[in-house]
């Protein structure tokens, strides 16, 4: 088995077979899906990640959703693009940490505690100097809770 693969990091092309095709043309074997837009809470979190896991059920001969290095080892010997499915926020969980373990069971696998934004978790990457408070208590937890 080769053990080397190509993943991008932080894909933004459309999730539809051609696409997948062309990923795999150009020797990617794995992508990082932002699946949530990042301002959205935990009911419109889970009604977007039903709707992208459907599209991705719907172009499983070249493309299924990923959530160990096994799997995406798998996706490269089928000449199939592993999608790891990501979100650029925590909104999604700011109500208790906990939910992060039920996202990760629904296949979430890349996650930040903040975006650019300060949230209950953290500060975000705009701000700098006296504005930058870093993490929260709660964004300890968090870190705690991954």
């Amino acid at each position: 088995m080769n053990n080397s693969w190509a993943i991008d990091g932080l894909n933004c092309a459309g999730v539809n077979s051609e696409q997948m095709q062309k990923t795999l043309q150009g020797g990617v074997n794995a992508i990082n899906l932002t699946c949530l837009m990042p301002f959205v809470g935990l009911v419109e979190g889970l009604i977007a990640l039903e709707e992208i896991r459907a599209k991705i059920r719907a172009i499983d001969d070249v493309a299924f959703v990923v959530s160990s290095t096994k799997d995406i080892e798998d996706a490269a010997a089928q000449n199939r693009v592993g999608i790891i499915l990501g979100t650029q926020h925590s909104l999604i969980v700011e109500d208790d940490e906990r939910l992060l373990r039920t996202f990760k069971e629904l296949g979430i696998r890349i996650l930040q505690p903040t975006y650019n934004s300060p949230c209950k978790y953290g500060y975000g990457a705009p701000q700098v100097g006296d504005e930058d408070k870093g993490m929260t208590e709660a964004g300890r937890n968090w870190l705690n809770e991954m």
